[in-house]
């Protein structure tokens, strides 16, 4: 029996992502794969906790432990290392839980950290037995992050994404990964007390006299990127693949940005399959299967050249939505009496 270990955090604003994630995972996990899953929460109420194993119960494969962050942030202000900015309001303590890891599971030497805004599509045992003898994790570049690298552009309008690499983050060289998908090495982790590193360069980024560290964009991705930019190992693109990018037989979907599945009205390829994996979980209410009919019937085509979007329009409540190049404009429906 293959074990694979994945941690997830969450909070109860979210618990419908990780039931689809964990559903996702499950129908897709080979006969000799068991899943060990660690739910790392800020008091996700029994009721979801209780769905979330719903969700889960024809499969036998699998096993859960769910933990409160109670029992492991006491000493430490996580509000201090949040950015409240209208635009990352999306973004919750719960995602600067993985720094716990090596603490939290003490007998462990390996495990794979997830975000639960994914759906997984095949095996996840050949990403779980990466040989991470030298390294401390195994990462995925991020490919928008690397886009606009390759084309000196800028990130947010604010300065290009390689000025910020170099003279914010201080990074001696262009690598840059997504930190939704990471397999950490739990041992090297505590053998070079890399959670003492990470705290100690997030409380750097707080102090109000510290002016050579400014506000970070991406928050504890910047850290994660920062701290362990000499020990990861690259690992293949199909395991970390966003909504936005086309690739031939991915592994694992992300659905990066604060525009997920359940809340845009925007029809992605992708975005079907997160709604594929809900309407198998308790989550999919009477409420959300109305959403889904207003959903399903967007009307969405695109004309597209590699990862350019010509053209495109899609269909809202009220109005058609088009988008020619970069030009925006909608047409109101017609009242019917």
């Amino acid at each position: 029996m293959n074990k694979i270990t994945i941690a997830f955090a969450v909070d109860n604003n979210y618990a419908e992502l990780l039931a689809v994630a964990i559903l996702s995972i499950l129908k897709n996990a080979n006969k000799d794969s068991f899943l060990d899953f660690k739910i790392l929460h800020n008091n996700l109420t029994n009721d979801n906790q209780n769905i979330i194993l719903k969700s889960a119960q024809t499969f036998h494969n699998c096993s859960f432990e769910f933990i409160n962050s109670d029992s492991f942030t006491k000493k430490f202000d996580l509000d201090k290392y949040i950015n409240n900015r209208e635009d990352y309001n999306y973004i919750t303590n719960a995602t600067y839980y993985r720094f716990f890891l090596p603490r939290l599971f003490p007998d462990l030497d390996k495990i794979l950290y997830l975000d639960i805004d994914i759906v997984v599509l095949k095996d996840l045992w050949e990403l779980f037995n990466t040989d991470l003898t030298n390294y401390i994790a195994g990462v995925v570049k991020d490919t928008l992050i690397n886009i606009l690298i390759k084309k000196n552009q800028y990130l947010y309008d604010k300065e290009k994404a390689s000025d910020y690499l170099k003279n914010i983050l201080h990074k001696k060289t262009l690598n840059y990964f997504n930190a939704g998908v990471i397999l950490f090495n739990l041992k090297k982790m505590r053998i070079d007390n890399t959670e003492d590193k990470l705290w100690e360069y997030a409380q750097k980024t707080i102090r109000e006299k510290d002016k050579e560290i400014q506000t970070l964009i991406y928050n504890d991705q910047d850290i994660l990127n920062v701290v362990l930019e000499n020990d990861v190992t690259y690992l293949d693109l199909k395991y970390n693949i966003s909504q936005y990018y086309n690739y031939l037989n991915p592994v694992i979907i992300h659905f990066i940005g604060s525009k997920k599945p359940h809340n845009s009205g925007k029809r992605n390829k992708y975005f079907n399959l997160y709604w594929d994996y809900l309407k198998q979980t308790p989550f999919f209410t009477e409420q959300r299967k109305k959403e889904y009919e207003i959903f399903s019937k967007n009307l969405f085509i695109s004309l597209k050249i590699r990862n350019f979007n010509l053209f495109e329009i899609y269909e809202d409540s009220n109005c058609y939505r088009i988008k020619l190049f970069s030009i925006k404009t909608k047409i109101k429906k017609r009242v019917q009496f």
